[in-house]
Parts: structure tokens; C-alpha cells; sequence
């Protein structure tokens, strides 16, 4: 989509394009006189608006009544419709623009044109961002795939239709991107820059992609299959929710393919669901059985909240994330392979038996030793049970295949029967001691660790975020990257009988005692829990905030969510992306600084939202 001539018409044609497969759309940036970023091709205004004149000296009020669109505006469509953005940036400050990717949360589903001084600027500023060089030299393939760590290079056809560059892009494990515009966009050409292996093509014409690109045969995706059958009133579709697509207890409830989201229920009576808070619709009976289902399409890059009922009852209210591409899988992307269950004994919980699972994302290194993550609650991270969560094993491969993450070995590690919030939400060194102690070893037996805390993170939800702190609080020295999820920074395990302090104290000591060297991705949401233990948003807002001065590298995500994965699935590109961000496998260390564009803002305050403050 290269031109558009009102913010209507750049809509509707990002939209068309969306509807014909495209999997970009492309806006050229430049700035106004007041520094507003805008989507125009031109320098001036004078082919596609009603006014003339350059766009750097106009300010952005006399634009906006021409129809010309805000950078911020176009990102926050495609953020909300699923579509990733080709940024063409044609003038501006590079620190603005890479302000407002940041914050409208599409660092992981750009990818930026521009001069290859711009694009190491823009490198720096969104680690792990795809960039677009273009390259004057075969030799020079090689090179900017390695300064920017790109997995894009822009080819022009001639270049292309040569073998030398074609076997570069290659060798570096990327893609190649070539522009069809004018006289050459039409269906020959297309098919024949197909054929040479283009593989991203900017086109006014995105439907003839859809026709020229061949289709590999592949099998279909449980989750597309399940969807399908509930939109054909498919017989199978009882026997398919049956297997596990959804968990059916509220809970899981819900299964996500694109922008259709099948709730289903069981009920012995008629069930109806409310979504986001609206009025109750009904749900379909599942021919002889007490299934209920309804089929919706929903916004895609947020989370809605779903609550089932019937006669009268609710029978449970829950999140669901509207996933991001890079929770699909990617084509080319390589899989990674899960153990099989093995089971541990305890010492440090004497009696005490868990299983445990490893995926290995493919092309880890088992000789020298894979980084590490370590997962809480990891039976929620194996078969359908992770399809319907976090999708930690597609995302992570995606991220392995865009290299915004290394390949590593992932540890998913259940709590023991009975004793997961003893284990997880006693503030002490025990369970790191279990886990360094008895749990790696095991691991180590079959696979080779890096034993560098630069190479290791840890992970959880709810009780298995503190769970995930505690661990990296008191060995530093062997994990400093911690992601943490609707952490239960609160007071289950304060047992004051015995001088235990509960999860409340945490934030307390982080404000109090030295910082350490630890990487921290935060998030909750406002709909969290309000119990006898505690408040689940104002403790991570208040563990966010003892991260903010004591001059953590950390990123707070705080939403509208309640006590569920969704955000943090939701997150999880970018969350694990920005986790990683600038790991090398030749370094061992590095001390984590606090990034600047946090560092220049205040803390996090609190204000009552839903009711009056007196």
C-alpha cells in the first residue's frame, strides 16, 4: 500500500490488504514542523491531499484537516487488527519513532527501512527489531546480517535474479524482500520473483501474491480444526472439545485461531457466556453431550474477559488473550522437541515427588551447553494445555528462528502435590536450593547447561512468579533474568508463628537491600485479586516500583486483566524478546542497566477508577 490520499482511504486500504493475506502493510514516515510523526510518502503534501506544501514545515493541526494520518494511529490499527508494519522512514527523529513503537507495543512485528546508520540507530533503541537494509555488494550480505542482526535484506529484482546474492541472503539465515511497483506489479513478474525466492514482496496488489504463491500441503493446526468444526456445525466438534481443546472448566475455556474465539462450556443446563462485561448470549448445545459453545470474532492484540453462566449461576469468569503473530507458527520455523515426563524425588522436600519436562528449541547447543529457562508450573506448558496458555513452545521457537532470542533448554518443572504454594511462595532459599540442587543435575545428566546466571532465566505465573524472584534474589549468581506474571507478591505463606514473613516483604527488601544484578519483566492487571492474603495489583505496582528506584532494568506491564495468563500471553513475543535482548554466545556476563526511556519517567501512581475517591 504505497500512497493514500485520506486517513479513511489508508484504512480501507490496509484493511483490503489484510483481507487479501498480505502479512505487512507499509507506511513511509516523515515529521511535521512540531515534531508530530505522520504517514507520507512524499515531501510535500501536493500529490495526495487537498493542500500543497512540505510536510516539515507544516505543523501537524493543518495536516490532520487534509486526512493525513498520525505514525501513532496507523501502528495502534494494525496492533488491533493482527497485521505487522513496514516502516519506511523517510525523515524524522529516529529516537521519536522508535518512541512510538516502543509504546504502542509493536517492537516485535516491525520491520524498519532506512539508511544503515538509521538502522543501527533503530537496533539499539528496539533490541531485537527486524530491520531492512539494503546491500550494494554480495559481500556486503554478510556484513550488515551480522552488525544488525537482521533477518530481512532488501534485494532489488536484478540482484535477485542473481545466484550469488540469493545463496548470501541464504548463508545468513535470512529473508529476502524485493519491491513489485508500477509496470513490473503485475502476475508474470510476480510469479517469476516468487520462483527466484522472494519470500516478502511489496505490492499494490497483494491478492496476486495469494493466487501466484504456491501452497505447500501441511497438516491442519488442532486449534484451526477445532474452530473449523464449531463454524460447520461439524459432527466431530464434541469428540474434538472432548480431547482437551478447551479445558472446559472455565479456566481454558476458551480457544483462540486468528480472530474467532470458541468458547465452550459444560453444563447440564442451558449455559449462556458475557464477554468483556457485555449482556450474556447464548451458547449452541453440542448434539448428546452437555457441551455448550459459541463461536466469536474479537479484537486481536488485547484480552477480553469471558464469564459462563447458567440458571442463574456463574460458573466461572476467566482471560483470554487475542494472540499475536509470532504465537502462530511461522512458516520455516524449525520445532523444537519435548522429553517425555520424568519424575524426581526430593530431599530438600523430603518425600516429595514432581515431574518434569525438557523442550529443546532446535539448533540449541548441546556440546558446548544451551542457555536455560527455567518454568513454574511447566504441566501447563506441555500439549494443549500450553495452546490454550502462554504458547511458550511456538513463540519461543519463532523468536529462535527471527534470532531475537537464542535457542536454549527449557526446564518445565511441576510443584509438588499438595505443596506448590509452600514451594513457591515461602520467601527463603529452599526451593533454589531444590532446584540447583537436585533438579538441574537430573537435567544435566541428558543435556549440557551454560552455567553463566547471563545465560539462565527463570520464569512464573501467580504463585510461580515469586517463586521465579526468589530464586534469582538469592542466586544471582545463577539466574539474573526473571519474567513474572501476576506475581502473588502477598501474604499466603506470612506465617508470623514461626517468623515468616509472606510475599508482601519482597518489594520491602528490594527498596531496602543492594540491587542486584537481575533483568525483571513485570506484569498484572487491575482485575487481579483482593483477598484476606492480599492485593495482587497494588503489590506488583508496588514491586514496580521498588525496581524503578532502586535502578533495576525492568519493564512494568499493568493492564485490565484479572488473575489469568492471558496478558502475559498475550506479551510473551516480546516480553521474552526484551529479556534476552542482546545476548551473545561469546559473553558470560553484563550488568544490566536501566534502560533510558525508563529512567526518565516517574513512578508508577495509583488513582480509583471505578468508583468515587470519597
Amino acid at each position: 500500500m504505497r500512497v493514500v490520499r485520506w486517513a479513511l482511504g489508508w484504512v480501507l486500504c490496509a484493511g483490503a490488504g489484510q483481507a487479501a493475506g498480505a502479512a505487512y502493510v507499509e507506511v513511509d514516515v516523515r515529521a511535521t514542523r512540531d515534531g508530530v510523526l505522520v504517514l507520507m510518502h512524499d515531501a510535500t503534501v501536493d500529490r495526495t491531499t487537498a493542500g500543497r506544501g512540505a510536510v516539515a514545515e507544516m505543523p501537524y493541526a493543518t495536516l490532520r484537516e487534509w486526512g493525513v494520518v498520525r505514525f501513532r494511529e496507523a501502528l495502534a490499527w494494525a496492533r488491533q487488527a493482527g497485521m505487522r508494519v513496514d516502516v519506511d522512514h523517510k525523515a524524522g527523529d529516529v529516537d521519536a519513532v522508535a518512541a512510538e513503537i516502543r509504546e504502542t507495543g509493536m517492537t516485535g512485528r516491525v520491520v524498519i527501512e532506512g539508511s544503515r546508520e538509521r538502522l543501527a540507530r533503530f537496533a539499539a533503541l528496539l533490541p531485537g527489531v527486524d530491520t531492512m537494509p539494503k546491500v550494494r555488494s554480495v559481500a556486503e550480505v554478510a556484513e550488515v546480517c551480522a552488525a544488525l542482526r537482521t533477518t530481512v535484506i532488501r534485494l532489488s529484482i536484478e540482484q535477485l535474479a542473481e545466484a550469488g546474492y540469493r545463496e548470501a541472503v541464504r548463508r545468513c539465515g535470512a529473508r529476502i524482500a524485493v519491491t513489485l511497483l508500477g509496470e513490473r506489479d503485475r502476475e508474470e513478474e510476480m510469479r517469476r520473483v516468487i520462483g527466484l525466492g522472494a519470500q516478502l514482496i511489496e505490492t499494490d496488489h497483494p491478492d496476486l501474491v495469494t493466487r501466484v504463491a504456491p501452497r505447500p500441503a501441511a497438516a491442519v493446526h488442532p486449534l484451526e480444526e477445532l474452530i473449523e468444526a464449531a463454524r460447520t456445525d461439524s459432527p466431530r466438534l464434541g469428540e474434538l472439545l472432548r480431547s482437551g481443546l478447551p479445558g472446559l472448566k472455565a479456566r481454558d475455556g476458551a480457544a483462540v485461531w486468528g480472530q474467532e474465539f470458541l468458547f465452550a462450556v459444560e453444563s447440564e443446563t442451558p449455559a449462556v457466556v458475557s464477554v468483556d462485561k457485555q449482556p450474556p448470549v447464548a451458547m449452541r448445545a453440542v448434539p448428546g453431550t452437555n457441551l455448550w459453545y459459541r463461536l466469536m470474532r474479537l479484537r486481536l492484540g488485547t484480552t477480553h474477559t469471558y464469564t459462563y453462566l447458567t440458571a442463574g449461576r456463574t460458573l466461572g469468569t476467566y482471560d483470554v488473550a487475542g494472540y499475536n503473530p509470532d504465537s502462530y507458527p511461522l512458516p520455516g520455523a524449525a520445532r523444537g522437541a519435548m522429553s517425555p515426563m520424568r519424575t524426581i524425588e526430593s530431599r530438600v522436600y523430603p518425600g516429595m515427588r514432581a515431574n518434569y519436562w525438557v523442550y529443546v528449541n532446535a539448533g540449541a547447543d548441546l556440546r558446548a551447553g544451551a542457555p536455560l529457562m527455567v518454568w513454574q508450573d511447566g504441566e501447563t506448558l506441555v500439549g494443549n494445555a500450553d495452546l490454550l496458555r502462554l504458547r511458550m513452545q511456538i513463540v519461543t521457537d519463532n523468536l529462535v528462528h527471527r534470532r531475537l532470542i537464542p535457542p536454549m533448554v527449557h526446564v518445565l518443572i511441576s510443584p509438588g502435590p499438595r505443596i506448590r504454594s509452600i514451594q513457591y511462595d515461602t520467601v527463603s532459599d529452599r526451593y533454589g536450593r531444590y532446584l540447583l540442587d537436585e533438579v538441574l543435575p537430573e537435567v544435566e545428566k541428558s543435556y549440557k547447561l551454560r552455567r553463566d546466571a547471563y545465560s539462565r532465566a527463570i520464569a512464573g505465573a501467580s504463585s510461580g512468579a515469586i517463586c521465579a524472584w526468589n530464586v534469582a534474589w538469592y542466586f544471582p549468581g545463577q539466574f539474573s533474568r526473571v519474567l513474572s506474571h501476576i506475581g502473588s507478591y502477598t501474604g499466603i505463606q506470612w506465617r508470623p508463628e514461626q517468623q515468616q514473613d509472606g510475599g508482601y516483604i519482597v518489594s520491602h527488601r528490594v527498596r531496602r537491600e543492594a540491587r542486584k544484578n537481575l533483568r525483571v519483566w513485570l506484569s498484572d492487571g487491575s482485575d487481579d485479586i483482593e483477598n484476606e492474603t492480599g492485593s495482587w495489583p497494588l503489590n506488583n505496582i508496588q514491586m514496580a516500583n521498588a525496581l524503578k528506584m532502586k535502578g533495576y532494568d525492568f519493564h512494568f506491564r499493568f493492564g485490565e486483566g484479572s488473575h489469568a495468563i492471558a496478558q502475559g500471553a498475550l506479551d510473551l513475543p516480546e516480553s521474552l524478546a526484551w529479556l534476552w535482548r542482546g545476548w551473545e554466545a561469546g559473553k558470560t556476563e553484563e550488568r544490566y542497566e536501566m534502560e533510558e526511556g525508563e529512567r526518565a519517567k516517574p513512578l508508577f501512581r495509583v488513582k480509583i477508577g471505578n468508583r468515587e475517591a470519597w
